[in-house]
């Protein structure tokens, strides 16, 4: 039996780190695979620019394709939208 599995993506404004290893003390086998510090302008805003394409490869809703985009994901520091596609079609 296959347990489903969670990806969360936390965001904070303070004590992320903190915050995410509380969680993961909670949840068996769970671990923080990266961080992430966020870009700020001069007003204070965070951005984080994300292409619509990867909403779309993300909820496939084929669970396979779906977990091989995001294992592609979680190994990139850029996103590679032809490289996302490659792992969606397997």
């Amino acid at each position: 039996m296959r347990l489903n599995r969670i990806s969360p993506c936390l965001w904070f404004d303070s004590k992320a780190e903190e915050a995410a290893r509380y969680y993961c003390s909670i949840f068996e086998n769970s671990k923080i695979r990266a961080i992430s510090r966020w870009l700020k302008d001069r007003y204070g805003l965070s951005w984080q620019v994300v292409p619509t394409v990867l909403a779309k490869l993300m909820t496939d809703p084929d669970t396979r394709r779906a977990d091989r985009v995001m294992t592609a994901l979680l190994q990139m520091k850029k996103f590679d939208i032809a490289a996302l596609r490659r792992a969606s079609e397997g």
